[in-house]
């Protein structure tokens, strides 16, 4: 009995000695947002999509104020038409839950992604009156990746990643089709542009550089913004958007008015900080 029980317990002693020879291989280190994604992928889920193709027809949609006369103060898109085509590649989407800085994070990722889109508006009102026509064609999500979690004041950090182009982007803003419209051609959203063409992807927030983009809902408790009177908003909620940028973006060919002003690269962007409340507040006035 005594024999047997030496038996089952020495390959544990090995085991725990060896460990204990080599602990030092298990030193904590920092990783990177993609090698912490990487390290949890078998816990996460892939999702293969080819070729699913949705078509959307909507008569109209509305964003209106509520603080104002909602029969003027809106804006309306009318006979909204969009047609898109996903494709995930051999790499798929992968989803992982994970942490990062001490925090949960929500990780996705496809770097071999493909949706291509088009959609046209009809018509876009603006306090009832028509400003124009909207296309977009052969809009291309080839990569992106999302890194998201939550942050100490109940709202979310999160980086978002992509490399994006557009064909055709056009706003007809008259009736004359050979001078009234702005157009965009060849539009291409990445991180750098080197000899051979669009390179990495395009940054809305950066963890690596403790900088991300952040959403918070808040609620206004500034009670004077405008010398001498209350704030009439004080207590109402808004969505507070903060969004540092890095990248850069090449477009082809700029047409406006019937005249063409050629292309347009602006290269290393670094926005360190864009801030969006909606609704606005009116903090600059």
């Amino acid at each position: 009995m005594n024999m047997k029980k030496w038996f089952l317990t020495l390959p544990t002693i090995l085991f725990l000695i060896t460990i204990l020879m080599y602990s030092t291989s298990f030193s904590l280190e920092s990783l990177t947002p993609t090698q912490m994604k990487n390290t949890v992928a078998r816990a996460g889920v892939d999702i293969a999509i080819s070729n699913a193709a949705t078509e959307t027809h909507t008569d109209h949609f509305t964003l209106l104020n509520p603080d104002q006369d909602k029969t003027l103060y809106h804006l309306k898109f009318n006979n909204f038409h969009s047609i898109t085509t996903v494709s995930t590649g051999l790499d798929h989407i992968s989803l992982d839950v994970g942490e990062y800085n001490n925090e949960v994070m929500f990780f996705a990722e496809s770097p071999a992604l493909s949706i291509s889109t088009d959609f046209t508006v009809d018509s876009i009102i603006f306090c009832n009156e028509n400003i124009g026509r909207l296309g977009v064609e052969d809009m291309n999500l080839s990569s992106f990746h999302l890194y998201a979690g939550p942050h100490a004041d109940n709202g979310i950090d999160f980086e978002f990643g992509e490399q994006l182009s557009i064909k055709s982007f056009t706003y007809q803003y008259n009736s004359s089709t050979t001078s009234g419209f702005l157009a965009l051609t060849g539009i291409t959203f990445a991180n750098t542009f080197l000899p051979t063409g669009a390179n990495g992807e395009f940054l809305i927030g950066n963890l690596s550089e403790s900088n991300p983009a952040k959403i918070d809902i808040l609620s206004d408790d500034t009670a004077e913004w405008i010398p001498g009177v209350v704030n009439p908003r004080l207590g109402t909620a808004f969505i507070s958007l903060d969004l540092p940028m890095q990248g850069s973006i090449h477009i082809d060919n700029v047409t406006m008015g019937g005249n063409n002003f050629g292309n347009l690269a602006i290269d290393n962007i670094n926005i360190e900080k864009l801030y969006i409340e909606i609704p606005g507040r009116g903090l600059g006035k």
